[in-house]
């Protein structure tokens, strides 16, 4: 992540990694490791799901339920640029009944409501694009006993390139100067002279 500045897709994932941590706090969901006989926190992770091959550091146990968040998109253009964001969301329910769906339904619906009601996360605005949610559902392979969905939205980057000059939009810049000696009135920028809106221009004949 970029130190100080929070700009880049890196730092819009983070920010999206901990708001989601604290939307789904008191979700309490099936697990795999016990056939959902103790409910147990919804993990959020940033990136991807860790593998089972990821080592000693990676838990014991399924990867369900589980919130993956990834900066997966975007451009960046000279003033501003839009970012994509990807949650996909794992959920396990192995009741014949397949009711798990809702669960995955449930928190799709608390992060688009949450996004929608902040739209700002960390530094990062959320567009006017739509957010779009769907369930994950393949019809050459069955998930049971997990449900997967995903939501996507979009995001506003901020860019490198130096704001324009005021000058160059038509706007007179007076800056009043601070800790310098008493008797100092600002500077002006006078790369445009102030309007004169009250005069008649001269003609070439006047001049």
């Amino acid at each position: 992540m970029s130190d100080g500045f929070w700009a880049t897709p890196l730092d819009l994932e983070h920010c999206m990694f901990k708001s989601i941590t604290e939307w789904v706090v008191d979700y309490r969901l099936k697990s795999p490791i016990d056939r959902g006989a103790v409910p147990v926190p919804v993990q959020v992770v940033q990136g991807f799901v860790p593998s089972f091959y990821a080592g000693p550091e990676a838990p014991d146990q399924d990867k369900a339920p589980v919130i993956a968040v990834r900066a997966t998109q975007g451009y960046y253009q000279k003033q501003s640029g839009k970012c994509e964001v990807n949650i996909m969301i794992m959920t396990w329910d192995d009741d014949p009944n397949r009711q798990g769906y809702m669960d995955v339904s449930n928190l799709m619906t608390r992060i688009c409501h949450h996004l929608l009601y902040f739209v700002k996360i960390g530094n990062f605005v959320l567009t006017d694009d739509p957010i779009h949610f769907m369930e994950v559902v393949d019809s050459f392979k069955d998930f049971f006993p997990y449900f997967v969905g995903g939501i996507t939205c979009q995001f506003t980057l901020r860019s490198s390139s130096p704001p324009p000059m005021m000058a160059s939009l038509g706007i007179v810049v007076k800056q009043p100067q601070i800790g310098i000696e008493g008797g100092q009135t600002g500077w002006t920028d006078v790369t445009i002279p102030p309007p004169q809106p009250n005069l008649v221009p001269e003609s070439p004949d006047e001049a």
